[in-house]
């Protein structure tokens, strides 16, 4: 007992440089001091609590808190293994998504690529470009340059080929015929093939006219040192045709292929697969022309003609905003172009893309798969 009580007194005169409190201090702490052992458990148990009703920093944790976790650490521990457990899942979830988008992604990019592989095998045989009142045909000198020379079917050097987007590209050399510049006589020559150059695009006009895209410019020979050149004439030196075919070059005009179709004013293709409205799209875009969009009766009566499946995509939705339906060329539909099928369209949010069925339209989900037609302006 007095070991007991000489161990207070000590810590209380160290801490506070005092005489040893009297009896009566005592009865602050709890337990008493007929039983010190308890007394001490109890203060070292709770380190806020301070010997002689002062607080102290020197009291130690006890000695079972290591043995046994209290309630808010296994809360935390708990909280800790929900949460990297959900962390986990969220990643693999999110993988698993990038996965199958991925995998979407690509099959478009296959399907696409599929179609225009079928394009490819639709552009024109190699023509010879034939002037029948010089009774020439166009020929590739060394430097590149374009001239006139003897008509020759087996010299590949005479052979040319259309191209999408108006491309006109030397067959032999794959190299495609470009203006210096968009100027009178400036002369032609062959460059790299380049659907972004405005000197490379070129377009049909009447009775065998062939235009710099955009330019009252013409392709033309024997003005300037016997080359071809652009000319601002369109006399009988600027006019072509397929030579032996004796048919107008602008027949064959890109994408005019074997598979296009032509109707006032338009070039029509019915794709060889189907695919989703994307698919469509994209194929159609990457060809340099869009999804048919109908403007009238007449164009109407003439795509369900062509149609050798009984649907397909056209270039019309809603997905921008619901109700509002559009072309894909950006302008509305009008109340008087309106082929809707009289129950159509009643698809909601879920169907945002049309297609034409038996003369009319309804609107599907534009993930589901249907032949698609594209349109071009020549």
């Amino acid at each position: 007992m007095a070991a007991w009580k000489g161990l207070y007194t000590n810590v209380d005169a160290l801490e506070h440089g005092v005489e040893e409190p009297r009896a009566h201090a005592q009865k602050s702490h709890t337990g008493t001091k007929e039983n010190p052992e308890e007394e001490g458990f109890y203060e070292t148990a709770d380190p806020a609590t301070s010997l002689g009703g002062k607080p102290t920093d020197q009291v130690a944790t006890p000695w079972f808190s290591a043995k046994k976790p209290t309630c808010t650490r296994r809360v935390v521990i708990i909280a800790g293994a929900t949460l990297l457990a959900t962390s986990v899942s969220l990643n693999v979830l999110l993988l698993a998504l990038g996965i199958v988008h991925n995998s979407k992604m690509a099959a478009t990019l296959e399907q696409v690529q599929s179609e225009n592989n079928h394009l490819k095998e639709a552009v024109p045989k190699p023509f010879l470009l034939f002037n029948e009142n010089l009774q020439i045909c166009v020929a590739v000198q060394e430097d590149r340059s374009l001239t006139g020379a003897s008509c020759d079917p087996d010299a590949l050097g005479q052979h040319f080929q259309w191209l999408s987007r108006g491309l006109l590209r030397h067959a032999a050399s794959q190299l495609c015929v470009a203006a210096q510049e968009p100027r009178s006589k400036t002369r032609l020559s062959l460059k790299p093939c380049n659907a972004q150059s405005p000197l490379q695009r070129w377009e049909c006009r009447w009775d065998n006219l062939l235009a710099l895209e955009g330019k009252n410019l013409y392709f033309n020979y024997g003005n300037v040192a016997h080359l071809v050149i652009l000319y601002s004439g369109n006399g009988l030196w600027s006019r072509w045709v397929n030579y032996k075919a004796n048919s107008s070059i602008c027949n064959t005009c890109p994408p005019f292929a074997r598979d296009w179709t032509f109707f006032q004013g338009s070039y029509y293709f019915l794709s060889h697969s189907p695919g989703t409205w994307d698919v469509a799209n994209q194929s159609c875009t990457s060809l340099g022309s869009h999804l048919v969009t109908i403007n009238s009766a007449n164009e109407k009566t003439y795509i369900a003609t062509m149609m050798k499946t009984r649907s397909c995509w056209i270039g019309l939705i809603d997905q921008v905003l619901e109700g509002s339906w559009t072309w894909v060329d950006g302008t509305y539909l009008g109340p008087d172009n309106n082929y809707w099928h009289e129950k159509e369209p009643q698809g909601g949010r879920a169907e945002n893309c049309a297609l034409m069925r038996n003369h009319l339209w309804y609107d599907y989900p534009c993930r589901d798969t249907y032949h698609w037609i594209c349109e071009r302006k020549p």
